[in-house]
């Protein structure tokens, strides 16, 4: 779990604080959809659109869009009782790429330094790479140096270091962590379901449109 975890949890209920959350029900012929719509009653900021049909899922508006896809259909309420990483998980595009990561150098050298004190104190044969000096690391691969508003040069040289590390690449998510926006997409569903739950909204009441 990143280090930040329960802070960007905190900073996204507070961002919803006042959001409303309305659902609406259309389609014909059995081509249903069902789209959650979770914003403040009087503008669009932090607003955000749930858009079900099926196992797809489409989410868009003020902050940030993506698709989520599951095979078998999927409920709101099922998808508002998912854990950040299985959602994710099944996050197949988003601004951030598949999975909804980014680079951070932070938590790059958090990784970088746990690796290698893991590495001087129990030596394992996972890598072919000879323990070294955080610092030495640096100097070599250019990590931490590059300008960290630009996260291109420096994701490139933290996974260039994983290739060289790693004979699996199993490091390769040590400096990435879930964008705040994802944070946003998975608290967003949590909370408006469970207000549509409150008002009886949810599950589907019988005479709702189809």
């Amino acid at each position: 779990m990143q280090h930040n975890h329960d802070e960007n949890i905190k900073s996204v209920k507070s961002d919803f604080a006042n959001h409303v959350a309305k659902i609406k029900y259309f389609g014909e012929n059995g081509d249903l959809f069902t789209e959650i719509i979770w914003k403040h009653p009087d503008h669009h900021y932090s607003e955000i659109r749930y858009v079900f049909r099926y196992g797809f899922l489409l989410v868009y508006g003020d902050l940030g869009e993506a698709s989520y896809q599951w095979y078998p259909s999927v409920s709101p309420e099922f998808v508002a009782d998912c854990t950040l990483d299985y959602m994710m998980e099944k996050c197949q595009a988003s601004e951030k790429g598949r999975n909804f990561k980014e680079f951070s150098s932070e938590e790059a050298e958090k990784y970088l330094r746990w690796y290698l004190n893991y590495e001087a104190e129990c030596g394992t044969k996972e890598s072919h790479y000879e323990p070294i000096s955080f610092e030495e690391v640096l100097k070599e691969y250019n990590i931490v140096e590059v300008d960290i508003g630009y996260a291109g040069e420096h994701e490139h040289a933290f996974v260039q270091f994983c290739y060289d590390t790693f004979i699996d690449f199993e490091g390769y998510d040590g400096g990435h962590i879930y964008s705040i926006r994802a944070y946003h997409h998975w608290i967003g569903i949590k909370m408006a379901v469970e207000q549509l739950k409150e008002e009886g909204l949810l599950p589907k009441p019988a005479m709702a449109a189809t």
